[in-house]
Order: C-alpha cells, then sequence, then structure tokens
C-alpha cells in the first residue's frame, strides 16, 4: 500500500471516530436533558395506579404505621412493579419505599381490581425496621 492511501485511510478513521463521538454525546446531551421529564411521567403514572392510591392510603391511616414512621407518611416510586390486565380485571403488585417523620420503611402488595372500591388485595404488608404489619390481618 502506498504512503498516499494510508494516509486516506486514516483520515476517513479520525473522520468517522469523530462522527461517532459527536453522535454518542448529543444523544447523552439530549437524554440528560430529556430524562427528568420522562422520569415525572412514570412517576405520576405510578401513582396514579388506583392499586398503589388504595395502598397508600391504607398505610397513612393505620395506627401502628403511624406510631412507627410519625406523620405525614409518603410513598416513593415502587422498588417492585408489575401490573397485568386481563378481561378479567387489572392485577397489581408492587413494592414502595415509605417514608415518614420517624423513619423509613416499605410496604408490599398485590391487589385485584381497576377502580378504588372494587380493590381486592391478596397482600398488604407494611415493614418498618423489620418488624412487619399485616393490614389484612385486623
Amino acid at each position: 500500500m502506498s504512503q498516499k492511501s494510508s494516509s486516506t485511510v486514516w483520515k476517513w478513521i479520525a473522520g468517522g471516530c469523530g462522527c461517532l463521538l459527536f453522535l454518542v454525546v448529543g444523544a447523552g446531551v439530549a437524554l440528560w436533558q430529556t430524562w427528568p421529564s420522562i422520569r415525572d411521567r412514570v412517576t405520576q403514572k405510578v401513582q396514579e395506579n388506583v392499586g398503589y392510591q388504595v395502598a397508600l392510603g391504607r398505610v397513612q391511616a393505620d395506627p401502628r404505621v403511624i406510631e412507627a414512621l410519625g406523620t405525614p407518611i409518603e410513598g416513593g416510586l415502587p422498588e417492585q412493579f408489575q401490573v397485568q390486565v386481563t378481561p378479567a380485571g387489572q392485577f397489581t403488585s408492587m413494592t414502595i419505599p415509605l417514608t415518614g417523620p420517624n423513619g423509613t420503611g416499605r410496604v408490599e402488595f398485590q391487589s385485584q381490581g381497576e377502580r378504588p372500591e372494587d380493590i381486592k388485595f391478596q397482600k398488604l404488608v407494611v415493614w418498618v425496621g423489620g418488624q412487619g404489619f399485616d393490614l389484612l390481618a385486623e
């Protein structure tokens, strides 16, 4: 291979790498700019889930959880999350972190139903410091 063709190849390689770097950096900047919007939409959709709302309402009203965490008790983004929609209805399974002025915990629940009045829980347990409160065993 001649000296001239060898330098031409390296120019194409350098140019291609430069373009690739530009595209990767551009995609990273675009993701960095849109991430808060994506995160906010996901948070909103999760918190609009009826199972999430009803479970959090029961947690916030339970005297044992109030004593352990204090008030207000707030739910965060699920650590584990599954929603299945079938002709028979909606099945939701989540583990949600909880925070209150006295500490943190988590609620694990499984529910079925699409409207607040139709929600039936198969599991609704709050964990605070290794102690579990079964909210269905009342």
